[in-house]
Order: structure tokens, then C-alpha cells, then sequence
């Protein structure tokens, strides 16, 4: 697994990590995933879609099960005045 330099485990901040596998752990319900370039932009409103196993709500346990969902992207002055200031960084 690869997770970035600057990842804390209490700290929302470069919480993203990837899983390099082999193509023999391919099967009915995993597939590989295609990023785009690290250069690629999309307008807000662009469709996305996220995974994870965070909270869905506060104060919550972890779900076992890898959740899912496909949401709209906000541009980063709608993200700034979405969330607390110390939240959102220029990283």
C-alpha cells in the first residue's frame, strides 16, 4: 500500500492511499481503476465518485463494508467556505 508522506492517522489531510495488486486479484465485483493525469481539471458539477470506509455520520463507529458513493465536485472557494478554515490547505 502507498500512502503519502505527509499522511497523520488524526488529521483529514493526505488521507488517501493506494493498493498496488497483481492482475490475478481481479475478479467478479474488483476491476482496476483509471486515473486521470495529475494536470487533469474538472469544472464543478463534474461527477465523482468516492470510496471509502470513513464515518458517514458523527459520532459514529467505521463501517465494515467499503461504501460508495457518486456526488457533484465543488470548486475550491465553495470547499473554503463549506469547512472549518483549518480544515482546507493549499496541499
Amino acid at each position: 500500500m502507498c500512502m503519502p508522506a505527509g499522511h497523520r492517522d488524526y488529521t483529514i489531510e493526505y488521507d488517501v492511499s493506494l493498493l498496488l495488486a497483481g492482475a490475478d486479484f481481479v475478479g467478479q465485483f474488483i476491476a482496476p481503476v483509471l486515473l486521470p493525469p495529475a494536470t487533469s481539471g474538472f469544472a464543478p458539477g463534474t461527477m465523482a465518485n468516492a470510496t471509502g470506509w470513513g464515518l458517514q455520520t458523527v459520532p459514529n463507529s467505521l463501517p465494515i463494508q467499503l461504501q460508495w458513493v457518486s456526488l457533484p465536485l465543488i470548486s475550491n472557494e465553495e470547499c473554503r467556505t463549506s469547512w472549518p478554515s483549518d480544515w482546507i490547505t493549499e496541499e
